[in-house]
């Protein structure tokens, strides 16, 4: 996990190695079908253009996206957040393909905004 998160975690923000360990083992605790992971990238790639689906998307969305993500980009997550009625974008400077410590205040506030803003007050 560590060397994973050293190559797609966060630029910008420390790395709690401890944290990751524990994490980790955890993780691998708790999951006993690593088969999964090659499943969900298969997926990925199978499935093509999901526009048009996302374009039914009824409930308030945010998409955030890390500035410094090595495996999805800004410009994917704006196209997923434009594919979504009122979706709302946010991206932070020095995140990667995680959700920084440091970051949970802002992240939290943002989902606290999209869940608490009446529908028709969502930006567009």
């Amino acid at each position: 996990m560590v060397r994973i998160f050293r190559v797609v975690g966060s630029t910008g923000y420390p790395h709690d190695e401890d944290w990751i360990r524990d994490l980790g083992r955890r993780t691998y605790e708790h999951r006993a079908d690593f088969a999964a992971f090659r499943r969900q990238a298969a997926a990925v790639f199978a499935s093509g253009d999901r526009r048009a689906e996302l374009s039914r998307v009824q409930a308030p969305t945010l998409v955030i996206t890390g500035e410094a993500d090595s495996l999805q980009s800004v410009r994917a997550g704006q196209a997923t957040a434009d594919a979504i009625p009122r979706a709302r974008f946010v991206t932070y400077a020095g995140m990667g393909h995680d959700l920084p410590r440091e970051l949970w205040p802002a992240i939290i506030d943002e989902i606290h905004a999209i869940t608490t803003t009446p529908a028709n007050d969502t930006q567009p």
